[in-house]
């Protein structure tokens, strides 16, 4: 019995103009999705075998060789500080504090990974911003997921007319269970898939999910949950629409969620952008998204553009098609096929095993009746396919050196430092890009704080004190940080760190010269080198402790104080550095 799919007509004006949106967006897109798929099956070390060119499932590691080693040379994640713009002292250790326990639940020391890797295969990578569950969620966003209106601005996401987001799999009860969606929109999802082709169609939404996930985990992402077996899922998309708003004069952003299903698609939600996260003092959400990209390569005109993987695409295809006729050259070898005189009919020739010392019986010149199948010798391969490597590590900056191998030729330290230095130099052009994404997602984050701080919950962070000896616990609420000024976002990367504590060890170093029997001051250049050394808090009060001692003048002593101000310059670990400010008194209750 023919399968009774029961089509739903579209009349809504909103539904209709969304659609059209998606089909141009998709267009633009769709000419890199072949691209995508075959960098990512040569990463995953997956070929596709044919019966003209590669007849042998062999894959040259040169994606997952190249972009491992460009991964290693990119930095960790930079170091976000965040500057009270009321020169609140108090509030702004709050707020960082805030920041940097929410760098840590969302993992994102992890997430840069995956960014980054991202970036690297498909040219683009996302960064999504939403609150869950009282928290702030930093989520990454597969590209293949994104619809971008072709007349975007590639160096700014937001000018974008209209941004979508697609296959976001989400169970019924959720939907039903969300009372923000319009009751109209439930009814009808809820009626679709209380059919037999809506039953049919969430069990393609559960495997789609699956392979999303699948795919996410491959590239190192474990934070992604698995969907769950018996649940009807549904695909909902979530777009943004920059459209003209009377009461504000203005052209805004308007946020829509569409349940998607083959015989149509319902909207659950429809509301200015600025309405669903909050408001701020400047309507910074009626023309920002809240999502960030960035490009390693960007173009002036393409928004899609090319990652390290489509450089290296050709070449590994052709690495492996060598490959693949080198080993098929060497079994075919292997194989010792002879010809024969088919006339002779007394001659029926049999396959013999091999065997030492065996005679095998020809009737005649064994010369004249059997003959070697000859297989061409494919000797020159290996020479070319090094060649082709070489020219690959070039066009991205991967070189040998880079990734821990040493060259065979001989050469002098200064040449490969200098090689080394060129190459590191061709990558940070990349983090130019990388570190303004960040900046971007820094400051849509201290707009987010301040649209939504009421739907955040308090967080609880503890702190070492200053000798260490100690830890500290403190609530931080919404009054703690909450600023009418706001906040300003400052981007430092870890060698930006290290210059800055070099320049304030030559300032102090000026100023012991000036004044060498300032006790005090001595003081304080020995701690401050101490930290730079990367000494942990109780051996920088051991070795304080012996001069002390040892010193006919004894320097002042440090208290133990509690401070949340983990602020040292020694302090370079991702998203925990607060540079230039002082320490002062913390996080701990004031008595």
């Amino acid at each position: 019995m023919d399968e009774q799919t029961t089509t739903v007509e579209i009349t809504d004006a909103d539904v209709l103009v969304l659609q059209q949106e998606e089909k141009s967006a998709l267009e633009y897109r769709e000419r890199k999705h072949d691209d995508w798929t075959e960098n990512y099956t040569l990463y995953r070390d997956k070929v596709i075998t044919n019966r003209l060119t590669q007849r042998q499932t062999v894959n040259v590691p040169l994606m997952k060789y190249v972009l491992n080693t460009l991964l290693k040379e990119m930095m960790d994640a930079p170091q976000l500080y965040f500057s009270n713009l009321s020169n609140d002292q108090q509030k702004e250790i709050y707020y960082n504090e805030y920041w940097k326990e929410t760098f840590k639940i969302n993992k994102l020391v992890i997430k840069d990974h995956i960014d980054k890797k991202q970036n690297a295969l498909f040219g683009r990578a996302f960064k999504k911003l939403n609150i869950e569950n009282g928290k702030v969620k930093i989520s990454l966003v597969d590209p293949q997921c994104m619809l971008v209106h072709r007349y975007v601005d590639p160096s700014d996401i937001d000018s974008s007319p209209a941004l979508i987001e697609t296959d976001i799999f989400v169970t019924l009860d959720d939907i039903l269970e969300n009372e923000e969606y319009l009751e109209e929109g439930k009814n009808q999802v809820k009626m679709y898939f209380s059919e037999e082709a809506g039953r049919l169609e969430s069990e393609e939404n559960f495997d789609k999910a699956s392979e999303k996930t699948d795919r996410l985990k491959s590239i190192g992402d474990e934070t992604v949950e698995d969907p769950l077996l018996g649940e009807t899922y549904v695909e909902l998309h979530e777009a943004y629409r920059f459209e003209w708003n009377d009461k504000k004069d203005q052209r805004v952003i308007m946020r829509y969620v569409l349940a998607v299903t083959k015989s149509g698609t319902f909207k659950l939600h429809k509301a200015l952008l600025s309405d669903v996260i909050g408001k701020t003092s400047d309507n910074f959400w009626d023309t920002h998204f809240p999502y960030t990209s960035w490009a390693s390569d960007p173009e002036a005109t393409d928004f899609w553009s090319d990652g390290v993987a489509d450089i290296i695409r050709a070449i590994n295809k052709i690495l492996n098609v060598w490959f693949s006729q080198l080993v098929e050259n060497r079994t075919l070898q292997n194989f010792g096929m002879k010809y024969y005189d088919s006339t002779d009919k007394k001659f029926v020739p049999q396959t013999f095993a091999p065997q030492p010392f065996a005679h095998l019986p020809v009737p005649g010149d064994p010369n004249k009746i059997i003959k070697d199948v000859i297989t061409g010798n494919l000797s020159g391969t290996l020479e070319e396919m090094t060649f082709l490597i070489t020219l690959a590590e070039k066009a991205t900056a991967a070189t040998s050196a880079n990734s821990g191998a040493i060259e065979p030729k001989k050469v002098t330290l200064g040449e490969v430092e200098y090689a080394l230095a060129n190459a590191q130099k061709r990558i940070m052009i990349q983090q130019v890009f990388y570190t303004e994404d960040w900046k971007d997602l820094g400051t849509k984050y201290s707009k987010f704080l301040e649209a939504a701080g009421d739907q955040l919950d308090d967080l609880t962070v503890y702190k070492k004190g200053r000798m260490g000896k100690k830890t500290y616990k403190k609530l931080i609420k919404l009054g703690d940080w909450s600023d009418d000024e706001g906040y300003a976002c400052e981007v430092k990367t870890i060698s930006d760190q290290q210059d800055q504590d070099i320049e304030e060890l030559q300032k102090l170093e000026i100023l012991k010269n000036e004044m060498p029997d300032n006790v005090p001051l001595v003081s304080i250049r020995r701690r401050k080198m101490m930290e730079f050394s990367g000494l942990s808090p109780d051996d920088i009060s051991q070795v304080e402790e012996f001069e002390r001692q040892r010193t006919a003048t004894p320097l002042a002593p440090v208290e133990e104080v509690p401070s949340e101000v983990a602020v040292n310059a020694g302090n370079t670990g991702a998203g925990n550095a607060t540079p230039g400010i002082p320490e002062v008194p913390d996080i701990a209750p004031k008595v």
